[in-house]
Parts: structure tokens; sequence; C-alpha cells
């Protein structure tokens, strides 16, 4: 009995430690979520122990017997889980600062006036920029850039470089090309040179005083020493740091300017000279452009005046010499003319004779460059121009024979050879010539022709066109319609002997192909 009592206690305990850590387990979760959301702690009471109800629940139910009562605590249990990460993640995605002033963020600039917030530190993918940590300070001028706000030039001697409460800095700055530190009320980029800005650090804010003393103890000494006429183009008329002037003017009763280094007097005059500004240069500018204006159109006309004088001059010797130019380029044209008439004559001599000699040639070259080795109409002393060895050089037979139609435009035979060139280069063309050929009774155009079809795979179109060739003796038109017979495009009773009869035939008429096939 004793032991049961020992057993039943030490159960019971397990079961209230087990209570109590899930109750702190589930508290600590919604103490994040009312953390960050600013939750009632009533409410977030509550809600801790709603949500422990059923973490016990989902609990009792991992340890139970039944498959369905183990599977209903494991997704219960992961379901508040999910849920509690993407309450955080909807309350934290907009907070870029944790409830102690700790960054949970880090930002870029974009030149464009955007603020990219990043989740981890480091180089920003889009921009290639660091991402800088973001403070409550920083957060403040980022909402200030985001609405517009850029940054302004701070000129004063001795401003504050840091917050007070924090140390971080409140100033940013960049470097002139000599040197200069110029400072601005807030982060972005230079508005002339369009640079980064860098926080200001503390030796860099000693810098820039020290800078300004020596520029205003410059000021000093300037003011001290007598004014010294100066060109303007030796010096800055505005110091590039201040933008206060360094330059000072007196005025002739001429209107024409005399500018100084200091203040003070004029040497002759004794009346003040006048500090600069923008409006006295500006107008200066326009007057000296004026000036020179005026000048170069002296110039221009003393120029003009002198070339004028130098012409009239030219043209008076231009004409004591005119009339024997003249004579002389008459006399040169007509030796010209004479030339030209002579060289015109030569030219054209010339000419007939390379036409008689092209046209002599053209019919031999046709016939050395596309004859058709089965053509009976073709000269017996050319072997002619295998179908395939053709294709090798179709353009230049096709130039060749189009001259040979050209010259013997009543001769057939280049007009069959014309085509078959053709048939590389304007098929469609050169059927048309078959064609015309087969209506001259030309033999080898029908074989072309059927063959024309055979490659668009129009058989229906190639037997009556082969067949017509048969008639007219041509051998080609014969081996093709053999080809048809044995490979069964061409019913017929005894194939292998109808093959045989065409090829006999083609072989009397010379064909070298069929000879060849009778004699395997």
């Amino acid at each position: 009995m004793g032991l049961v009592l020992i057993v039943g206690s030490a159960a019971f305990g397990l079961w209230i430690v087990d209570k109590v850590f899930l109750y702190f387990l589930t508290r600590s979760y919604i103490e994040e979520l009312a953390i960050v959301f600013n939750l009632n702690s009533n409410f977030s009471y509550a809600s801790s122990l709603i949500v422990f109800m059923l973490v016990a629940l989902f609990v009792s139910k991992l340890f139970s017997f039944s498959r369905t009562n183990r599977s209903i605590g494991f997704y219960g249990l992961a379901a508040i889980l999910v849920v509690h990460s993407l309450l955080l993640w909807q309350g934290t995605k907009d907070q870029f600062l944790d409830t102690s002033g700790k960054a949970t963020k880090c930002y870029v600039l974009s030149r464009d006036g955007a603020v990219r917030y990043l989740e981890r530190a480091g180089v920003d993918a889009v921009t290639g920029r660091p991402c800088d940590e973001l403070s409550p300070d920083a957060q403040e001028r980022l909402n200030q850039y985001s609405k517009g706000k850029r940054p302004e030039r701070i000129v004063d001697d001795n401003p504050d470089f840091f917050e007070p409460r924090t140390g971080q800095p409140i100033v940013w700055y960049s470097r002139t090309k000599t040197g200069e530190i110029e400072l601005f009320n807030l982060m972005g980029f230079h508005p002339q040179t369009g640079e980064e800005l860098q926080p200001i650090s503390a030796p860099v804010g000693e810098e820039y005083k020290a800078q300004r003393a020596a520029n205003k103890l410059k000021a000093e000494r300037r003011h001290q020493s007598a004014p010294q006429r100066v060109k303007p183009e030796d010096l800055a008329f505005f110091d590039p740091v201040t933008g206060e002037a360094q330059i000072w003017y007196w005025r002739n009763h001429n209107g024409e300017y005399e500018f100084y280094d200091n203040s003070g007097f004029h040497p002759l005059t004794g009346e003040p000279l006048k500090v600069i500004d923008a409006a006295i240069l500006a107008a200066w500018k326009k007057e000296t452009e004026a000036k020179a204006a005026r000048q170069r159109e002296e110039m221009q006309r003393q120029e003009k005046a002198e070339k004028d004088s130098a012409e009239r001059i030219e043209l008076e010797q231009q004409r004591v010499h005119a009339q024997e130019e003249r004579e002389r380029e008459l006399a040169a044209k007509r030796e010209q003319l004479v030339r030209d008439a002579a060289e015109r004559e030569e030219r054209q001599k010339l000419e007939e004779t390379a036409r008689q000699q092209r046209a002599a040639q053209a019919g031999p070259l046709c016939d050395q460059t596309a004859a058709n080795p089965s053509d009976p109409r073709k000269p017996s002393e050319v072997p002619g121009v295998r179908y395939e060895e053709l294709r090798d050089h179709a353009p230049e037979a096709a130039e060749a024979c189009r001259y040979a139609v050209e010259v013997f435009p009543g001769e057939p035979r280049f007009k069959y050879q014309y085509a078959r060139a053709l048939d590389f280069i304007e098929p469609d063309k050169a059927a048309a010539i078959y064609k015309q050929l087969m209506r001259q009774n030309y033999p080898a155009a029908y074989d072309n022709l059927a063959s024309f079809y055979l490659r668009r795979r129009d058989i229906a179109a190639a037997i009556p066109i082969l067949k017509a060739g048969i008639k007219a003796n041509d051998p080609d038109s014969m081996v093709t319609f053999a080809e048809l017979v044995e490979h069964g495009y061409v019913p017929v009773q005894n194939p292998a002997g109808a093959k045989f009869a065409l090829l006999q035939r083609a072989a009397q008429l010379g064909h070298q192909g069929a000879q060849r096939a009778l004699e395997r």
C-alpha cells in the first residue's frame, strides 16, 4: 500500500511539473507576441491561459494509444508553432527597432530617393551597396529622406557633429578635389558630384574646424593688405567652400571694369572698391562677350576689305591673261576631240572583236559546262557533264548558256542546257523552259521535267511525261521509267522484262548508265 502511494505521488508530481513547464513555455511565446504587438498585459495573460489549455490538450493526445489522437496532437502543436512564427513575422516586418532601441534591420540608400531595408547586414544584391546599421536617429532621418528631403550644405564654423544623447553622427561630409570638407545635414548623395556622403567622425570634425579657422585667418589677412589689381581669369570670384566673394571691382566712366584682390580704395581716384556679386559678374561677362564680338566683327570687316582688294587685283591679272588662256583651252579641246574620236573608234573595234570572240565561244562553252551526256543532240566530241557534277558549277554554267541562248536564240540545245543549269538555282524557271522544249519535241527535256516532278514526289505528273519521252526516243526517260517500274510505281505484268527492255533500248541509243546496268 505504501509503495502504491509513493508511485502515485511521484506520478502526480511529474504531471504537475509537466503542466507548469508547458504553462511557462506557452507564456514565453505569448510574451513575445505581446511585445511585438504592444498588447495589454491582462489580454496577454488571458491569451496565455487559452493557448496553454490548447497545448496541454494536444500534448495529452500525443501519448494516446489512438493513432488518430496522436495525429491530432502532433498537427495541433505544429499549427500553434507555425501560427506563432507567422504572427511574429507579421508584427516585425515593418519594425526597424526593438523595444530596447536595438536595430533589427539595416538600410541601403539608392540614388533615385528610395530606401531599402534588409533583414541581414552585408551587401545589397540589387544596388551593390553595403547595408548600414539602423539607429533611432538614423531612422528619423531616413523617414525625412523617403519623403523627399535631400542633404543641404552646412556653413557654420562650429556646428554640432554628434547627437548628445546617443553619440551618433548627425552631420555627413564630402571632400572636394582640393581636400576641402563640405558638411551636410542629412545622409544621401552630393547634389553636384553625386558621390555618397559619409557620416562625420571626430577626426574629420576637427579637420573641418581647422580648415574653417584657416580660411577665416586668410580672409582677415587679406583685409589687412592693400588691394592689388588682378586679372579675373587668374582667381576664382567666389570661395568654393563658403560661397563668399573673393574679388572687388571698380568701373570707370567708359564702363570698363578693374578687378582687385582685396577691399579698399582705388589708387588713382580714391573711390571705394565694391565687392562683386552674381549680378555684377553676369553683367561683366555679358559686356566682355559683347566687346569680344565687336572686335571679331571689326577683324572680319578688315579681313573682308583686304580680301576684296586682293580679289580685285587677282581679277585684273586674270583679265590680262584671259584671252590667252581661252585660246589655249580651245586648242587643247580641239586636240582632245581628235584624240577622243580616235580612242572611241579603237575602243569600239576592240569591243566588237571581244563580242565576236565571246559569241564564237558562247556555244562551245555552254556545251562544255552543261551538256547532258545522254543528249543525242549534243556534239559528239563533247563528253557532257553528269547531273551531280553540274551542281558544283551551276551558276557559271547558267551564265554561259544564258549568253549562248542570247547569241543563238534558234538553237534549242542551248535552251535545254540553260534550263539544266537552272535546276539548281531557279527550278520553276527551268521547268517552264523544259515545257517549251517539249512542245518543240526536244527529247532530253522530257526526263528533266519528269525529274522536276519526282523531286516534289508528284509521281502521277511525272509518269505521262516519261512515256512521252520514251516515244521521243529519250534514253534518260527510258532509264527513269525503268526505275519506277522496278519500285512498283508503274504496274506492269512483267516488271523485270519491262525494265530489261527499257534498259536495252536506252543502251542501244548510247546511254552509258543503261549499258552498265545490262552488264551487271
